[in-house]
């Protein structure tokens, strides 16, 4: 098995975890994952970061976005950047979406580059179906001088924010032609921010697991603001994900037993205020439950990395552990829904370290069958990037 580094540089690898299937007595085990292929809503393309680590660990081979049509790998498109990182919670890769609501570029936060300090990119995509990528258009360093370890773009698709495991958070346009100009920067003195979540379309949360803070900002004009921060349930808040209808957040815990948090925004001041039963902890033998995602009004799945499970959590009459799902993945890492959020979509995630894709199907907004949609071309790297669009561009 190879090293897991969930927070360290590829250099100080060391580590080894052994994972276990733990069920406790009286308790509902994880519900076991699917050799045969698994029923899956419409997919055109897929985008994977590999994410190799290049110039800070000597390696010749360059990092690459691999790109499938459904199951076929029809573009292996090599890029510019060096994923020195892998920050559980976040993703490397981000899609802009143009007015008719087509994919037409790929964003990329790149943990390494000059001087130590790391980069974000964007990638344009050819015209018509073929949903390949035509070239880099942006590639610039991180005006924080950090290590970009997460973008997400808005609702919209017209703005994006990189968080950098600093306490600033960098937000940018994003043009019809990928082009990437930054608006501004924003700090929170003493922060360290991993990655953050779009809620509501005009504010953003922030995930500081060191602090154990979720911070909160709004989006004025062409500004991003802070606004306030609020305690967090959980210890090392990570993770996290919002929806954006709902002005609600949810964010997991690294911790030897998976726990889940969920709270509603207030649009005016930005504090927090959690709902009933949060937080939650996965009673089925979950460990680690990082990365989160809201699959429906009441439901949510959190990505449990130790354990290769998915915890299924009820959020209605309040918030509930329900059940485990096994994905035979070594992670569970970069969750997407589609068609999303809907309670009886697909849910794909990336388990990062043996270069598996998986597929869950989902019923009533719970995982409830899991199997290997593809393996990567190159499993060499820690892929922690991954984009899913629901139609050809």
């Amino acid at each position: 098995m190879k090293p897991i580094r969930p927070f360290l540089t590829r250099a100080s690898a060391g580590m080894v975890v052994l994972l276990l299937a733990l069920t406790a007595t009286g308790l509902p085990g994880p519900r076991a994952a699917h050799s045969a292929p698994i029923p899956a809503s419409p997919l055109s393309f897929m985008y994977v970061d590999e994410g190799l680590c290049t110039t800070a660990c000597g390696n010749a081979t360059p990092d690459a976005i691999e790109v499938y049509d459904n199951t076929t790998l029809v573009q292996t498109f090599n890029t510019t950047m060096d994923q020195a990182f892998f920050y559980p919670g976040s993703n490397t890769l981000a899609p802009y979406k143009a007015g008719s609501g087509r994919f037409k570029c790929i964003l990329g936060a790149d943990s390494y580059g000059a001087a130590g300090i790391g980069n974000i990119t964007s990638y344009q995509m050819a015209h018509g179906v073929s949903g390949m990528i035509q070239g880099e258009v942006s590639n610039i360093a991180d005006p924080a001088g950090g290590t970009p370890v997460d973008v997400k773009t808005s609702p919209t698709g017209t703005r994006a924010v990189v968080a950098d495991l600093s306490g600033s958070l960098t937000f940018w346009s994003i043009s019809p032609q990928c082009v990437l100009t930054l608006l501004n920067t924003v700090s929170v003195p003493g922060a360290s921010y991993t990655n953050t979540a779009f809620i509501g379309g005009t504010q953003v949360a922030a995930a500081d697991p060191f602090s154990g803070m979720i911070a909160v900002f709004k989006i004025v004009a062409n500004t991003l603001v802070y606004q306030t921060s609020t305690p967090a349930q959980l210890a090392g808040p990570n993770g996290i994900s919002g929806r954006v209808m709902m002005g609600e957040i949810a964010t997991g815990f690294n911790s030897s037993t998976a726990m889940a948090e969920v709270g509603k925004v207030s649009h005016p001041s930005g504090a927090i205020t959690f709902i009933p039963g949060s937080p939650a902890t996965d009673s089925g033998g979950g460990s680690q439950g990082v990365t989160t995602i809201f699959t429906g009004s009441s439901t949510l799945i959190q990505g449990d990395n130790n354990s290769g499970t998915l915890g299924n959590y009820a959020l209605s009459p309040s918030m509930s552990w329900v059940s485990d799902t096994t994905t035979g993945a070594i992670y569970a890492e970069d969750l997407w829904v589609s068609p999303g959020p809907s309670p009886n979509a697909t849910l794909w995630l990336n388990g990062v370290q043996n270069g598996n894709i998986v597929v869950c199907k989902l019923s009533s907004g719970f995982a409830t069958a899991c199997g290997r949609w593809v393996t990567l071309a190159n499993t060499s790297g820690m892929s922690n990037g991954m984009v899913i669009t629901a139609a050809h561009n």
